[in-house]
């Protein structure tokens, strides 16, 4: 495993919802949070996946990111959890999952 990356002894790595983030770091990044996933529940709008019918890389990203959202304490539009349920239920990112043994 490699060191952490320090800059003035701080974890750069850890990012702002990381614990050592000051409360005003997670919390504007909670806010930030909040407004991307709204804005990208908007553009998904009644489609399958980010950019249509086909998934994309760009969709695989944004399952992972939105796994994190609940551990965080960031409640996802409706339209986007249901996404997240119709990317976590796909074969190959069931399959994934399985393989990492994250299911």
């Amino acid at each position: 495993m490699n060191p952490p990356v320090l800059v003035n002894g701080r974890n750069i790595g850890a990012g702002p919802l990381h614990p050592d983030a000051s409360d005003a770091e997670r919390a504007k990044a909670h806010r930030l949070l909040v407004k991307h996933f709204a804005s990208i529940a908007a553009q998904l709008g009644d489609n399958l996946f980010l950019l249509g019918e086909r998934m994309t890389i760009a969709d695989c990203y944004l399952f992972w990111a939105l796994r994190w959202a609940p551990i965080h304490g960031i409640e996802l539009p409706e339209s986007l959890q249901a996404y997240y349920e119709r990317m976590r239920q796909a074969p190959s990112v069931a399959q994934a999952l399985a393989e990492e043994g994250i299911a």
